[in-house]
């Protein structure tokens, strides 16, 4: 019995010298969560894109991508699919940093087919991560604003938010 006692014992002062160890690093050494912040368009901005004149009848979904971006090689088949759904409805403009032709022969190969290709920088449009949806009015002020690859529930919402009878007051992000 006492044998027991005794493997109780150092047991407890064990696990309160190891409980004691971890607050008192915690205090001493707080760990520093950095958070990276991601600069998005301001929604109402308004953007201006070079040789593009938005239609004065509807709105303009903006595709902030890049081929060297894996997101944005990933999300090419919603890309496909939202261009098909909105054929018509809304013009669509794929803003791309690289060359007009390699724009080109991305967006076609992606099979975004109807879709007007800009090579322009980026950031001088506000969009620093690729990719990055853009819905515009027919001023080019921005009324809504996707950032990053988007799992198939944001997919559908956005799809909803575009289309007739849908609601366009999606949160940025």
């Amino acid at each position: 019995m006492r044998y027991l006692e005794r493997i109780t014992n150092v047991a407890i002062i064990v696990a309160v010298v190891v409980f004691l160890a971890v607050v008192a690093r915690n205090q001493l050494f707080p760990r520093k969560v950095v958070r990276p912040t991601l600069k998005t368009v301001p929604i109402g901005s308004t953007i201006t894109l070079p040789g593009i004149h938005f239609s004065a009848q509807r709105n303009s979904l903006i595709l902030g991508i890049s081929t060297t971006c894996h997101f944005c090689q990933d999300s090419l088949p919603f890309y496909k699919r939202l261009v098909s759904e909105l054929h018509g409805q809304m013009d669509i403009i794929a803003v791309l940093p690289q060359s007009q032709a390699e724009a080109e022969a991305f967006v076609k190969a992606g099979g975004l087919t109807g879709t007007q290709v800009i090579s322009a920088n980026l950031g001088k449009i506000g969009i620093y991560a690729t990719p990055t949806l853009l819905l515009v009015d027919n001023k080019g002020k921005v009324k809504s604003a996707w950032v990053g690859e988007l799992d198939s529930l944001r997919q559908q919402q956005i799809i909803s938010a575009l289309l007739p009878g849908g609601s366009s007051a999606v949160p940025q992000g």
